[in-house]
């Protein structure tokens, strides 16, 4: 887990054998837990009309991509991608502020990012950046 207050993000990249079942696209408990809490301290931020956006992505190896394009999304990295962007709306955050995808190159991983934007944890000063 990396945290980058200078951001505001927080970014969380596991092993998809820590967020789904065995060989499955459904969450474990542990997974679940997490975004319950994740969305919780969300939904607070909601309240306060703090602004957050939410990304989540499961990796897939590049050489599988032709295999992906073939499976018309009934491979298991699409489903666990959507399965991760269901759980946050489930718990009634805004459609919105989500966004879901794939990771190439990232086979076997999983990425949530979590960026706060307004109020307790965004900068005061963003720092400048250059090509």
């Amino acid at each position: 887990m990396e945290v980058d207050p200078a951001l505001g993000e927080l970014r969380l990249e596991v092993p998809v054998e820590d967020v789904f079942l065995n060989g499955s696209t459904r969450l474990n408990g542990r997974a679940e837990r997490l975004i319950d809490r994740i969305a919780a301290e969300l939904a607070v931020r909601e309240a306060n009309e703090q602004d957050y956006d939410v990304e989540l992505f499961n990796g897939f190896a590049r050489q599988s991509m032709g295999h992906l394009l073939d499976s018309a999304g009934k491979d298991p990295v699409f489903m666990r991608a959507g399965a991760l962007v269901r759980a946050f709306i489930d718990r009634d955050l805004p459609e919105s502020k989500l966004s879901g995808g794939l990771l190439p190159g990232e086979e076997g991983q999983v990425r949530m990012v979590v960026r706060l934007w307004g109020g307790e944890g965004e900068p005061d000063d963003v720092p400048e950046t250059r090509p």
